[in-house]
């Protein structure tokens, strides 16, 4: 490949990725096919010589392949490569421009490496996004090559095969939740691949393949089952040399997750299906777990949209003096617990600001000059917002509708509080919290409140057992070796069904959490007994998944994406 090629916004795609792409997309020797980003080539390559093996003459795969380059001199060192491969060079329907205007056209096959967006598509496509109807539900916010897919697709035939390499935060991302939702509407999903990362050395994201076909009639039918295959292969050179989708469970080249339609949720988390360790792929099958949602109302702690005139310091309550009545207790952060429990008797570090009394009804306090002090100050919006004066003109606060602006007593009276808080964000060892205190609970925490008939003590127990805290940690956003969850992927987590269990186990895992309130929570190996004991799990798993949990807690893991360091505990689950 000529090393002009290889810039910024054309790095090469890995020859072997590619070919068992193309070798999955292309069927025939007539196929028309579409790279709507072709970088350096390597998709186009290979699907000259895929056409060529089925039979398709050199002058025909001229006309065959259709893409759009950003830049007009990537189109000769495109044809100095074909030269090089023995392939036509007389590429006629190679362009320099966007996709957004290229003459129509239909395609037989979609191909393409988008995991780095050209900077001219990404600006483009993203003031497009509103009016390209394809990426309904999208934003401004969306990753380009998104928007890209969505448009490109609208150049495949019904029938036509996809197969496109793309950065992986769609699976996740909250963004990602439309684009899901366009691919489960327009197509049938066919298969998700991921790979090492060694075999993308150049890519700044962690690429994902994602195979479809284009349905004949937008929405028709169910999904069918789609498989995820998550290669273990260090090298493109290892891949092997045909796709075999179907068949699901582990083999020496890859682990495979075979998902059920009813999985495939646009806001469910898909990374799960990919990179999960194999311990979870058993655990999640086993019939003793439901979902927490099912168990708990799941919600996001206390949001304010001002924290620094709404949370009130002990250095600022002093300060200003304020009057404590309209102040309640907040737990801002899980470093201010000293332990597994916020006991009543706890010294609050922080207040949350609770008044619903107009300023007529303030006067002569010290709270109506702190109001009044807020008011006037200079701020600076989070993003991109213009400069404010005032609290109550931030737009986060404006948009409440607060009646008084200030008045935060009334989200506080209908929200309540939580008596089980999980941290947000998790690290070492985390440890969720029993609010015995009833303390408002800041942002940094989910708040989890057990349905009626689940006893809050034994829900604790199953939380800050490891079996959940391995769940939690899949269905996480990682960044950094940091963990961060959201509501939505918590209130999907696997946990054990307390509500199944035989009231003797239900006193064994309450007798164990009361023990580890007592050791402070320093140790939970009795704990992890009587939970697994209560789910049928058995004992000699315990190592086992305290090392995969290790491994999970590692920085460098990341997104625990293994080879297959699991595979053990995966197969004594199985046995289950």
């Amino acid at each position: 490949m000529n090393d002009a090629l290889i810039s910024r916004d054309m790095a090469p795609t890995p020859p072997g990725v590619a070919a068992l792409l193309v070798r999955w997309a292309l069927r025939s020797a007539a196929d028309v096919v579409l790279d709507p980003a072709p970088g350096a080539g390597t998709f186009l390559l290979e699907c000259g010589r895929r056409l060529q093996g089925l039979g398709a003459s050199g002058e025909r795969v001229a006309h065959q392949l259709h893409g759009v380059y950003s830049r007009p001199e990537a189109t000769s060192f495109l044809r100095q490569a074909f030269r090089a491969g023995g392939l036509p060079v007389d590429l006629q329907d190679l362009r320099a421009g966007t996709l957004l205007t290229s003459p129509s056209l239909l395609a037989d096959v979609l191909v393409g490496d988008l995991t780095v967006p050209r900077p001219s598509d990404a600006e483009i496509l993203r003031s497009a996004a509103e009016r390209l109807p394809e990426a309904t539900g999208c934003s401004r916010l969306s990753d380009p090559q998104c928007l890209l897919v969505s448009h490109a697709a609208a150049f495949l035939k019904p029938g036509g095969r996809m197969a496109i390499l793309l950065p992986d935060g769609w699976l996740d991302m909250r963004y990602g939740a439309a684009f899901k939702d366009y691919l489960l509407r327009v197509f049938a999903l066919q298969g998700v691949l991921g790979f090492q990362k060694t075999i993308f050395p150049q890519s700044p994201a962690w690429p994902v393949a994602l195979l479809a076909e284009k349905r004949t009639v937008p929405q028709a039918g169910a999904p069918a089952q789609v498989p995820f295959v998550r290669y273990r292969a260090d090298s493109a050179d290892d891949l092997p040399p045909e796709l075999d989708l179907p068949r699901g469970g582990q083999s020496p080249e890859a682990d495979r997750t075979i998902v059920a339609p009813d999985a495939l949720k646009p806001r469910a988390r898909w990374s799960a299906f990919l990179y999960a360790p194999d311990a979870y792929r058993a655990l999640r099958a086993h019939p003793g777990l439901a979902p927490l949602n099912s168990l708990a109302r799941v919600r996001l702690g206390l949001q304010t949209f001002a924290r620094p005139f709404y949370v009130v310091s002990l250095a600022e309550l002093q300060r200003w003096r304020l009057e404590r009545r309209w102040l309640m207790p907040l737990l801002l952060s899980p470093r201010q617990l000293d332990g597994p429990c916020l006991s009543s008797d706890a010294s609050p570090r922080h207040y949350v600001l609770a008044c619903r009394e107009s300023k007529d009804q303030l006067a002569g306090t010290r709270l109506l000059r702190y109001i009044e002090y807020w008011e006037n100050q200079p701020l600076a919006p989070r993003g991109r917002g213009r400069p404010v004066v005032g609290v109550q003109n931030l737009p986060g606060v404006a948009r409440t509708g607060r009646r008084p602006w200030y008045n935060l007593l009334d989200d506080l009276t209908r929200r309540g509080t939580a008596p089980i808080l999980l941290p947000r964000r998790l690290y070492r060892t985390p440890r969720v919290a029993w609010n015995l205190a009833g303390w408002v609970a800041a942002e940094n925490f989910i708040e989890i409140t057990p349905r009626g008939g689940v006893q809050p003590q034994a829900l604790l127990a199953v939380l800050n057992a490891s079996v959940s805290e391995l769940a939690l940690r899949v269905n996480a956003h990682v960044y950094g070796g940091m963990y961060s969850l959201n509501p939505g992927s918590v209130g999907e987590v696997p946990v054990v069904d307390v509500r199944r269990l035989p009231p003797v186990a239900l006193d064994r895992m309450t007798e164990a959490y009361n023990q580890f309130l007592r050791i402070n929570g320093s140790e939970r190996g009795r704990l992890d007994a009587a939970v697994f004991a209560a789910a049928g799990l058995p004992d000699t798993l315990f190592l086992k998944l305290q090392e995969t949990l290790a491994h999970m807690r590692n920085p460098v893991a990341g997104k625990a994406r293994s080879s297959g360091d699991e595979s053990g505990l995966s197969e004594e689950l199985r046995l289950l």
